[in-house]
């Protein structure tokens, strides 16, 4: 039974509830999220004991009224079955739930779940406490001793245990919601663990999970979001095959190559390889190439395909080998320089992911040639035969906004070159 909301009795829910306390009224404490509503829902008794029943309830109680972020501190919730489960029903619901991981200061051997988000307690010289328990449970850590915060009778005091590193958490994924209500609960997750500061072990470990949480950065990033990140917090591979040719098979001129690709959220791109060198790149469906096998020289040739979804996850289709059969013309006395192209991009604006490709023939075989993509003077890639493809990223940091050079060298099997290059203007 759920009972409705009262005044507290016992004063730890005032305590907890510190972390929305309201900002910029000249009282008291500044809570995290102080502009969030609070839906209070009492399920402990007089002395604060509270069934994992009645917590669970609570939960469920609150998922189906659309809170968002609820905070449980209570130790022991991440064994409780009653309460995973109720977790993951408002997780269901586009909710998250955050809980102590106690005060106990030992590994407590909890096995790990993704229902919930346990919290450890970190102290003032951002270490955790002596007293935060810890295990491979722990999903972050937070602040957690001598934090102000309100008191029942309408004081203030300091208060320390992971009942209070826990509805910090809770405060910032309040935040972040509120920055950018689109994100699913797993998308907000996602990006609470990637932003947080890694302490301790690198990557996620027992004592501080994926790091101390950085409501900064994690409000930030959550701002300036795109419409999903379930792409960006993807670890499956999709998965890729090639349906034609058939392996063993023998090829001449343009050969049509089609695939079959697949993933749990999208296939954004697909790279076809032939022997090793990347020579055309797809980036809609239905992903197909024609492929110029006067590239490539006479005889066996092996062919893959990579598939990369949103997150940049790559799986690789089994390889194939055909014969290459096109008429070779007779060598001649070369002195003429290949011919080069950029086909895409074209002089320009571009931003994010962008297919660069170039071919190239030459009076001699154009399966002689060596291509080369330079992106402001620094090798990307580099292939033999008539056609090169690869992709350039315009996201990172490291790649400012402005104009930059592309530029592609064809050069053939007597030493012959040629240069084409473009110019564009990366918008960030």
């Amino acid at each position: 039974m759920i009972i409705t909301p009262i005044p507290d009795v016992h004063g730890h829910g005032t305590k907890v509830v510190g972390a929305a306390a309201t900002t910029n009224n000249s009282s008291g404490v500044a809570g995290v999220a102080g502009q969030a509503k609070i839906m209070p829902i009492r399920i402990a008794s007089p002395t604060a004991t509270a069934s994992s029943s009645k917590i669970a309830s609570g939960l469920v109680y609150a998922a189906d009224r659309g809170v968002r972020v609820a905070n449980v501190s209570y130790a022991n919730q991440p064994m409780r079955s009653a309460t995973i489960t109720a977790s993951q029903y408002m997780k269901d619901k586009g909710g998250l739930v955050t809980v102590s991981a106690g005060n106990n200061g030992i590994n407590e051997g909890f096995i790990p779940t993704t229902a919930m988000i346990p919290v450890s307690a970190t102290g003032s010289n951002d270490v955790k406490t002596s007293w935060s328990s810890y295990g491979d449970y722990v999903a972050v850590a937070a602040p957690g001793s001598g934090i102000w915060t309100t008191v029942r009778g309408g004081t203030y005091g300091a208060v320390s245990g992971t009942s209070f590193s826990s509805p910090i958490t809770a405060g910032v994924i309040a935040l972040m919601m509120a920055a950018n209500p689109k994100l699913k609960s797993t998308e907000i997750e996602g990006l609470l663990f990637s932003t947080a500061k890694d302490l301790g072990a690198t990557g996620r470990d027992p004592y501080y999970g994926y790091g101390r949480v950085d409501a900064a950065t994690a409000v930030q990033v959550a701002k300036n979001a795109t419409a999903s990140l379930a792409a960006e917090i993807d670890t499956e591979i999709p998965v890729v095959s090639i349906i034609e040719p058939l392996s063993g098979g023998t090829v001449s001129g343009i050969v049509p190559v089609d695939i079959q690709a697949s993933d749990n959220v999208g296939v954004v791109r697909a790279e076809l390889w032939v022997n090793n060198t990347s020579v055309a790149v797809d980036t809609s469906e239905p992903f197909a190439f024609s492929w110029d096998s006067v590239g490539a020289p006479n005889g066996e040739t092996n062919l893959v395909v990579r598939a990369y979804d949103a997150a940049d996850n790559m799986a690789t289709s089994d390889m194939i080998s055909v014969t290459v059969n096109n008429f070779v013309q007779p060598p001649i006395m070369d002195t003429e320089a290949p011919v080069v192209n950029i086909i895409n991009p074209v002089t320009g604006n571009v931003s994010g992911t962008i297919t660069i490709t170039a071919n190239a023939s030459d009076n001699n075989s154009a399966s002689s040639i060596t291509l080369s993509i330079y992106i402001d003077d620094a090798l990307k890639a580099t292939g033999t035969g008539s056609t090169l493809s690869t992709s350039w990223n315009t996201r990172p940091k490291n790649v400012t906004a402005g104009m930059h050079t592309i530029k592609v060298i064809a050069k053939d099997a007597a030493g012959n070159s040629s240069a084409k290059s473009v110019s564009v203007n990366v918008i960030k």
